[in-house]
This record gives structure tokens, sequence and C-alpha cells, in this order.
């Protein structure tokens, strides 16, 4: 115990040191980061090294990435999200369950290996991995917690003909930065577009060359569409805009976060009215809740949205959740009745 006190001792000093040297406001020593946090990098570094930690403010979601140094030489980071939650640690191959190397090394092949990260969202488990190609190529992809490739960089080229020229009809001012394939449910290209201000816009393309869905910016949207971001936004801010382009016509895909750095998502028709919005479970009428619960056991709730117009005009509430290790996903009226599992 006393080895552990001494390395962190060493590291606060590091960190502080690293701080003043640089003159960087978002470096800061472990003694000014809150309590949750301070916890968690101590249980993260163990008998490791502290090296710097950066707090990062991206339009008021905080997270920490933090550097250190395992107690056998390896240098390492990882990600705390304002809560401690640990969002992804930087880890050696040889970490990595068995699986999980395999999936690698085959993807690999005769190239080289320059970072694995394990992601943690809610209960899933990635490991996105960065690499050199033999020929000498950057490359990046990820594998889940099964060992299955769900996502791998590719170029232009190696997409399909007709995906090759929806992405390339989508490009006018903009520079094609990178293309990644997704193959988690089923197959479809994610391309990342760069214009000369520094901006950025995302779009994804099915197998069959069909535009899913492209990011947009609020002042691009209809008036109506406007209005009503603005409005559920309040005096939060405007995170991301997916223009989904469905069969049944066009939505707004929209995530927002308030001061307090909580985020939401919501969905706005092409005429402005809402089609449904993220809550917790604590904003839902108690009577659904008590459904919600009851349904829900010993389960665990990802997300709850409120679905207008869905049960004869009136909203309903559609829960995803995971229970006893499978998708666990229904709906429940306003008035508490339970309307079926929806997979």
């Amino acid at each position: 115990m006393k080895a552990v006190f001494f390395a962190l001792g060493c590291a606060f000093a590091s960190v502080a040191v690293a701080a003043t040297a640089t003159d960087d406001p978002a470096l800061v020593p472990l003694a000014k980061t809150p309590p949750a946090i301070q916890k968690a990098i101590q249980d993260q570094v163990d008998t490791g090294t502290l090296g710097t930690i950066e707090r990062v403010d991206e339009k008021g979601v905080v997270s920490y990435e933090v550097e250190m140094t395992t107690k056998d030489g390896q240098e390492r980071d990882f990600t705390l999200g304002a809560d401690g939650k640990l969002e992804n640690l930087e880890i050696g191959l040889a970490d990595a369950p068995a699986p999980i190397q395999q999936a690698i090394k085959a993807q690999v092949g005769g190239g080289k290996i320059e970072s694995i990260e394990k992601a943690f969202a809610e209960d899933d488990i990635s490991y996105e991995v960065e690499m050199t190609t033999k020929a000498g190529d950057s490359r990046d992809f990820s594998v889940d917690a099964n060992g299955k490739l769900v996502s791998l960089e590719v170029a232009l080229t190696e997409t399909p003909s007709v995906v090759q020229k929806t992405i390339t009809s989508q490009i006018g001012q903009g520079k094609l930065t990178n293309i990644d394939k997704m193959m988690a449910d089923g197959v479809s290209y994610e391309a990342e577009l760069t214009y000369s201000d520094g901006q950025t816009r995302d779009f994804t393309v099915s197998d069959g060359g069909k535009l899913e869905s492209m990011e947009v910016f609020l002042p691009e949207m209809p008036a109506p569409v406007q209005k009503t971001i603005t409005a559920q936004a309040s005096n939060g801010t405007v995170e991301n805009i997916e223009k989904n382009f469905d069969e049944d016509g066009i939505t707004y895909d929209v995530q927002t976060f308030n001061r307090q750095g909580k985020g939401r998502n919501f969905v706005v028709g092409a005429d402005g009215a809402m089609v449904s919005v993220e809550l917790a479970l604590a904003e839902v009428p108690p009577v659904a809740q008590d459904t919600i619960k009851q349904q829900l056991g010993n389960g665990k709730i990802l997300q709850i949205d409120k679905v207008f117009g869905a049960n004869n005009g009136a909203p309903d509430f559609q829960v995803m959740a995971v229970k006893n290790g499978a998708p666990f996903n229904f709906s429940v009226g306003q008035k508490g009745k339970f309307l079926g599992r929806d997979d």
C-alpha cells in the first residue's frame, strides 16, 4: 500500500510540473480534479506511475484524458467521463482475450499494430485498433467483444461501384478524408468530408449505394425544423444533426447537451413536428414508470424514447433495455398499459 501512495505522490508532482512547464490550462494536477476522478485515476494507475491529466471540455461535455506508465514500463492512456466512469483504455495485444487477439492478428496480417483501445459504451465493449499495413498505409478497424469485425477503414476504390458513385456525388467542395465500412448490422459505409475552413461533415451510404443519412447544420434546416430544434435545445447546445432519408420520409436526429453537460437526443419530422424525445425514467408518468419497472425486473434500461402519435395519437414510451444478457425492448402506453415486446 505504501508503494502505491508513493508512486501516486510522485505522479502528483510530475503532473504539476508538466502543467506549469507547458503553461497549458487543460493540464491539471490530480489534487485539483473532482473526488470521483481522483479515485478512478488512482484505481486505474494502481502501482504504476501517473503522467499528465488533461481536462477536455467539448461543448460542455467534460472528460479526462490520462497518461500513465505501468509498473513494467509500458506507456498507456485512458479516458474518464465526468462521473469517473472509464470510457476507453489503451491495452497491449497480450491484454486482450484470446478471441480478440486472434481477430486482430487476422486483420493486421503482415502489418503492424500501432495501438489498441478498449472502449466501454453502456454494456458493450469493443476494441479499436490502429495499424500500419505492409504497404505502409495507416488503417483503423474495430472488433466487438466476441472478436467480430464491426468496422474497417477502406479506400474509395475498395467500395462497390454504386457506393463509389454516391460518395463521389456528395463530395462537392469538400475533400474525402475517411471511409469506414460498417458491419455490425448489415453493411453500410460512413464517409467523412473536410472543407477548407476545417469543418467536417459525415454521411452514410448503404451497400446498394443509397444515401441513408447526412450530417447537416442548423442554418440549413427548413424554418419549422429550426424552430423546433431551437426550442428543444433551450439554453443548451446542439451537438449534431443527422438528416435521415427514410422510406417514410425525411427526419432529423438531433443530439444536444444542456449547461450541465447532460446529453439528450430527439427526432424531428420534416414539417417540424416532434417524432420522439429521449427521457430519463423519472420523467415518465408514474403509472408508466411502474409498468416499466415490472417488465424490466433485474434488467437495465439503455434508453427510453417518448414517441409522439404512436398510439391512436397519444404518445407512448419505447424502452430499450438489456435483461439476462439479451436485448429486451418493449413499449408502454401513457397510462401504463403494456403494449408488447419490440424485438
